[in-house]
């Protein structure tokens, strides 16, 4: 039948349609994701208006945040409504409590309008002015901070002096000569005790010791109010000597923070000025009677109601408020949504309302992102069912060709191709290359496509109304032909790469080839190799080890010995490369003749003889070995064959000549029973007659089955059968033999069924046996005991009992052939049945063990259960 859906037509078709898929699964999706709304839903699905969409809910409530943050904060760097760069920044208070006071009311403070060119030239980091400031301690723990240039003029002048240089002892343990030394250790940041004990020109102790300071540091580009620098203020004011590193904190932190917040300030205020936006704004602090709005009819506090009602008139809007139950708007969005705008005013009593005209008389970012919106709209349906599609057809041509991958509609099995017989480690190594590369040169393609700037990346720089002018600039992109084009190109890359390593492992699964054709294979059976002839091998291993060690050492030395000359050294190590050559190639010669030796010998050839020429050392006595298993299997399959050709005359001979006469003697027997002799003693004969015939009779058959057994020619029926049962069987029809010697028969099984699998007729044989042996061989009056025992999967039958004679010999010798309990051989036993009982178990896959401990004789049966 020809199947059509695994032909070679029908895979290239799926092929290529699968990257139509994938080519448009990718540019829908990627058409899809290039808005940037915030919510798809509404742009796809639900088909909602802009002006009740999520997008503009969310632009909405920015633009509120945004003013609400930024109007109130510009107030506190204005002074009568306009920017004062004057105004005084306490920078204890704009750390603590992010105010600005107006006034020096710490101590230390600055213009705002430094601040803000301080900010705009960069603050110069402390790696670029470590080491500028000297501390020097008094004894009363207060503290001085002079500048380096300051503190080296004063030492030079000899104004202040180091107490060492006034002790030749120390000078000496030192080494020091002048100030300039000690002033070079200082700077260096060493051996600080030499700078202990300053003193001044009456050699009075000034200050205890001197460092420089170690901790943040600015390059002061502008002077604190009141003072020409810090350490003016931080030597004479009590509340931050000793406090420096506190100081230079603060005002880092202040110089930039309040740069970039008038600077994101003053853009938002831009943004969002009358005649620039759609949007309007109207705060009401109605604790200090404050009004922050963008439209200059509504700056008269005492309006603020009417302006209120005016701006909820059109649009959407909010009233925000202090308690929720005066909350209004016409947008979706809850009161509790609202309540964000509360974390960004300073005041608790207030009243805030925004609203958008909708009708977009600006266009301002609203504008655009409405008019985007709506373009956005009208196709995103068929983008959105066309990309389903596609990922339907994708996935269905997908399954159809991992279900066909390896067959084809010529032949019945797997069809493995040339790259299938890489191993699988390799193939992955390749197939996962190019995928990668694959994904390398699409990520490329995409980024030419998004050639936008990242507004998420840039935020922490832009103000709100500039990421939104980026934004509009993200949403005009489209999708162009050339773009298109790199869409497609990326889609059908990946796919390519994709499917010939996805295709190529199922291949190998459903060959089974995955683990069979590994390198982890080799490896794992090359190490086991190792291992299990690790005895045998141990030479070689150490050789090898030795000199690769040796190697390694020649090569280190050298590299540590720059003086010699390297031409000797690689002579040196390639001699020794070359002798472990050419040993390795003889002894890998001379395995190799002796592998083929064995397999010629096992092949059957016991007469070959490996030649010796050439083999030296462990292999030519292996060879010699090998040459005499040969000479000797020659000789002991010539003699097997010899024997069982013997043994099998015999015994097909004498049980067929026995057995003729024997026939005709049990017939006659027969016939002399029928002519009712009155006399005692012929009666009595041909009683003897029939007892040893019948006894003959049963010896014969037990060589035969001996013989059979023995060497295998048994057909087994192997089925499952209640061992239980089988004995309880076996007891009772052995019941009268017992009872006829006065044995009791204790037997000890399972309630519940034993099942084993074995050939029933041949274990009823086994059974009675066993029985057989203990009810002709154990002593009268005596118990016989029979357990059966499971442990875990394997059942155990164990008969015990004690022996009537002697057990002069071993336990192996009785299971050997006419070999009796009773050495004077007058039981009616053949010494076959104990034989015969362990061979019929071993080629039933149990175990058969005799126990003799005295006169105690015990059988051990084991076979595995059936669950």
């Amino acid at each position: 039948m020809n199947k059509w859906y695994r032909s070679a037509p029908c895979k290239g078709a799926l092929v290529v349609l699968e990257h139509i898929f994938a080519a448009v699964l990718v540019v829908s999706l990627f058409w899809l994701l290039s808005y940037p709304a915030a919510n798809l839903d509404d742009v796809v699905f639900t088909k909602k208006e802009y002006e009740d969409s999520q997008t503009f809910e969310t632009r909405f409530l920015s633009a509120a945040n945004e003013v609400a943050w930024s109007q109130p904060l510009l107030k506190e760097f204005e002074t009568d409504g306009a920017f004062d760069e004057n105004k005084l920044v306490d920078l204890e208070a704009y750390n603590d409590k992010n105010i600005i006071t107006g006034e020096n009311q710490s101590g230390i403070a600055y213009h705002l309008g430094d601040l803000m060119k301080w900010g705009e030239r960069g603050v110069v980091s402390e790696e670029d002015t470590r080491g500028n400031i000297v501390v020097c301690k008094r004894e009363d723990g207060t503290y001085h901070y002079y500048y380096a240039d300051e503190f080296r003029e004063l030492v030079e002048k000899k104004e202040i002096q180091f107490s060492a240089l006034l002790n030749d002892q120390l000078k000496e343990e030192w080494g020091i000569q002048d100030e300039e030394d000690v002033l070079n250790h200082l700077f260096a940041g060493a051996q600080s005790e030499m700078s202990r004990n300053m003193v001044d020109k009456d050699r009075k102790i000034i200050y205890t010791n001197c460092w420089i300071y170690d901790g943040v540091e600015m390059a002061e580009e502008y002077a604190p109010d009141g003072a020409e620098n810090i350490l003016e203020i931080v030597n004479n004011n009590p509340k931050w000597n000793g406090k420096l590193a506190r100081v230079m904190e603060m005002l880092s932190y202040t110089v930039e923070s309040i740069s970039a917040t008038v600077n994101e300030c003053q853009n938002s205020a831009e943004v969002w000025s009358e005649g620039n936006t759609n949007f309007t704004y109207l705060i009401v602090d109605l604790e200090s009677k404050t009004i922050y709005t963008n439209r200059e009819a509504y700056q008269n506090f005492d309006s603020w109601k009417a302006n209120v009602e005016s701006i909820t008139e059109s649009g959407k809007y909010t009233v925000v408020t202090p308690k929720l139950a005066d909350f209004k708007t016409n947008t979706g969005m809850s009161a509790t949504t609202w309540k964000t705008i509360d974390g960004n005013l300073s005041s608790e009593n207030h009243i805030c309302v925004f609203a958008v005209d909708t009708k977009y008389p600006i266009q301002d970012s609203f504008y655009q992102e409405y008019q985007q919106y709506n373009r956005y709209t009208s196709l995103s349906s068929v983008v959105a069912v066309t990309m389903i599609l596609g990922g339907i057809g994708f996935v269905v041509c997908l399954i159809w060709l991992t279900v066909i991958a390896g067959r084809n509609n010529r032949e019945e099995g797997i069809s493995l191709m040339f790259v299938d017989r890489i191993k699988t480690e390799i193939f992955l190594a390749i197939a996962g290359g190019v995928l990668v590369l694959a994904l390398i040169a699409s990520v490329a393609m995409v980024k030419e496509v998004v050639s936008v700037f990242d507004v998420q990346s840039m935020s922490s720089y832009l103000t709100y109304g500039e990421s939104i002018a980026y934004s509009t600039l993200a949403m005009t992109v489209g999708i162009t032909p050339y773009k298109l084009l790199f869409l497609t190109m990326a889609a059908v890359l990946d796919c390519a790469a994709g499917l010939f390593l996805w295709l190529g492992m199922a291949r190998r699964i459903k060959a089974r080839t995955l683990w069979e054709n590994s390198l982890l294979k080799v490896l794992a059976e090359f190490t086991k190799l190792i291992f299990s002839h690790m005895n045998l091998i141990w030479k070689t291993v150490l050789a090898f080890g030795g000199f690769v060690l040796c190697q390694l050492l020649v090569i280190l030395w050298y590299s540590s010995s720059y003086y010699m000359e390297g031409g000797f050294v690689f002579l040196l190590i390639f001699f020794v490369d070359l002798i472990m050559f050419v040993y390795l190639t003889y002894s890998a010669i001379g395995r190799e003749r002796i592998k083929r030796g064995v397999e010629t010998i096992a092949g059957g050839q016991v007469d070959f003889q490996i030649p010796l020429e050439g083999l030296k050392g462990e292999q030519l006595k292996v060879a010699q070995a090998i040459n005499q298993i040969g000479d000797g299997l020659e000789n002991a399959v010539e003699q097997s064959m010899k024997n069982e050709r013997m043994k099998t005359d015999l015994i097909t001979n004498v049980s067929h000549d026995i057995k003729t006469p024997l026939t005709s003697i049990i017939n006659y027997v027969e016939l002399l029973k029928r002519e009712n002799f009155e006399d005692p003693k012929v009666q009595n004969y041909l009683k003897v007659l029939e007892e040893k015939s019948q006894r003959l009779k049963t010896l014969t058959e037990d060589v035969v089955e001996a013989s059979k057994v023995s060497s295998g020619n048994i057909k087994l029926e192997m089925m499952n059968l209640n061992l239980v049962e089988l004995i309880n069987q076996t007891c009772a029809e052995l019941e009268e033999k017992f009872e006829a010697r006065n044995l009791t028969l204790l037997v000890k099984v399972p309630d519940e069924p034993v099942i084993i699998n074995a050939d029933g007729r041949r274990m009823w044989r086994v059974l009675a046996n066993i029985f057989n042996n203990a009810a002709k061989y154990a002593m009268q009056g005596t118990r016989v005991y029979a357990d059966l025992k499971r442990t875990g999967d394997e059942v155990g039958f164990t008969l015990k009992n004690i022996s009537e004679q002697a057990l002069n010999i071993t336990a192996d010798e009785l299971t050997e052939r006419f070999i009796r309990g009773d050495m004077s051989r007058s039981t009616e036993g053949s010494g076959l049945g104990l034989s015969i009982a362990k061979n019929l178990m071993e080629l039933q896959g149990g175990s058969f063990e005799l126990y003799l401990d005295g006169d105690l004789f015990k059988v051990v049966v084991r076979m595995k259960c059936v669950v």
